[in-house]
C-alpha cells in the first residue's frame, strides 16, 4: 500500500535542470572554465555543500566555489521572475489525484531552502505539500537517504510504504538507499544499466504515476 509520494524538484516538478545547465555552460564560457560544464552532470540533484567537494576535486580549492554559486542563482532567479517555473507536464494532475486520494506528499530537494520555497510559491503549489524538505536541512547529500529519510518521517510513513520520484542519478540512489520504492523520470540524462537496477520503476511523465498508483493500491483503473 502506497501512502506517500515524495517528490523532488528540479528536473522532476520543474523544467529547471536544463536551465542551470544552460548557465553553467554560459558561465564556463565566460571565465574560461570549461571543466564546469563538464562536471555539471555529476553534481545534478546534489546540495551545493556536496557541489563544494567536487569543485575542490577538480578544480582546486583555489576556485571560488561561493562566487560560481552566486552568479548562478543570481542569474536563475532573475529568469524565474522573467519567466516563472516551467512545469512538468502531468505535475498539476498529479498532485490533484493524491490529494483527492489523500495519499500524503512531500518534496525532497536538493535545493536551499529560500530558492526551494520561491520556485514552489511561483508554481502555486506551496500550500498542496504536506511537508518540503530542503538539502540545508541535512547534513548529508543525495546521493545519501538523509533528506528522504527525514521527508518520511515527517509525513509519519515508514520509507517502504512510500514512492520517491527522481530524475537525476544522485537522486535515485538516494531514494534507493532509504528503502523506498523510486520511479526515474528522467530529465536530461538517461539512466544506464546500473541505475535502472535501483528502480522500482521508470516512467516518460507524471501522468503515469497515477496509473502506477492504482496499480500499487489495487484500486480499479
Amino acid at each position: 500500500m502506497i501512502k506517500a509520494v515524495i517528490f523532488d524538484m528540479d528536473g522532476l516538478m520543474f523544467d529547471t535542470e536544463r536551465l542551470g545547465k544552460i548557465l553553467w555552460n554560459e558561465y564556463s564560457e565566460k571565465f574560461n572554465q570549461p571543466i564546469i560544464s563538464e562536471i555539471h552532470d555529476m553534481c545534478m540533484g546534489t546540495n551545493v555543500e556536496y557541489q563544494r567537494t567536487i569543485f575542490e576535486e577538480k578544480l582546486g580549492k583555489e576556485f571560488d566555489y561561493d562566487s560560481f554559486i552566486d552568479y548562478i542563482w543570481d542569474m536563475r532567479v532573475q529568469t524565474v521572475k522573467e519567466n516563472g517555473v516551467p512545469k512538468k507536464e502531468g505535475l498539476d494532475e498529479l498532485i490533484a489525484f493524491l490529494r483527492d486520494n489523500r495519499i500524503k506528499i512531500a518534496v525532497a530537494t536538493s535545493t536551499a531552502y529560500n530558492a526551494a520555497i520561491e520556485n514552489l510559491k511561483i508554481a502555486e503549489v506551496f500550500d498542496l505539500f504536506d511537508a518540503v524538505i530542503t538539502g540545508d536541512m541535512v547534513k548529508k547529500s543525495k546521493p545519501n537517504p538523509d533528506i528522504y529519510l527525514l521527508a518520511c518521517s515527517e509525513l509519519g510513513v515508514n520509507p517502504e510504504e512510500a514512492i520517491g520520484l527522481e530524475d537525476s542519478f544522485n537522486g535515485v540512489k538516494a531514494v534507493y538507499n532509504a528503502g523506498m520504492k523510486c520511479v526515474m523520470i528522467p530529465d536530461l540524462v538517461e539512466p544506464d544499466e546500473e541505475i535502472l537496477k535501483l528502480c522500482y520503476k521508470k516512467a516518460d511523465n507524471l501522468f503515469e504515476i497515477i496509473e502506477l498508483i492504482k496499480e500499487e493500491n489495487k484500486w480499479s483503473i
